[in-house]
């Protein structure tokens, strides 16, 4: 069984469960795709999602200057990020580069995107100290999306974009 095979199957029994029992807070972070196995769009307005076949994956991700990072969640525990005056947590895809910042240091690399899977490569970062909180999602985000495959999962708010998650073992990162 192949690697991303074995996310599928982890995912299609995980999400459902990640989703539920949230906070408050962090409501607007979940979602409950109807396949997550095999999804790759999902629409908050109509709750439903669809294969996205003909979703150019690039132009989604480079539509934007910046993407907020909002969220991450690692074994069920959401986080929700802030950026402020110490921290900054973002990311911009342009012409096949990925570049931005989870809290503290810049990261950069390349990205290349195959049957909705994203992988980083040779990616590099800057490497300051700052408060605890920072590094530890810090931490957390290098090694869950920087380091790994992560499937991506567009979620539509009417007729816009509204979120994009990047889905990997046990973890799933929040852009909006």
């Amino acid at each position: 069984m192949t690697k991303l095979a074995k996310v599928g199957i982890f995912l299609a029994g995980i999400v459902p469960l990640v989703m539920v029992g949230c906070g408050k807070s962090q409501e607007k972070y979940n979602i409950v795709p109807n396949n997550p196995q095999s999804v790759k769009c999902y629409h908050a307005g109509t709750n439903t999602a669809r294969n996205c076949d003909d979703t150019d994956y690039n132009k989604v991700l480079e539509s934007k200057k910046d993407w907020r990072i909002a969220a991450y969640s690692y074994k069920h525990a959401v986080t929700p990020l802030k950026s402020d005056a110490q921290s900054n947590y973002s990311v911009r895809f342009e012409k096949g580069m990925v570049n931005g910042s989870f809290g503290c240091n810049s990261f950069f690399g390349a990205y290349s995107l195959k049957d909705g899977i994203l992988k980083v490569e040779n990616a590099g970062m800057t490497r300051k100290m700052c408060d605890e909180k920072a590094m530890k999602d810090e931490a957390m985000l290098t090694e869950r999306f920087l380091n790994a495959q992560t499937k991506i999962l567009l979620v539509k708010e009417g007729d816009t974009m509204g979120k994009i998650f990047f889905l990997g073992k046990d973890f799933y990162l929040v852009l909006d």
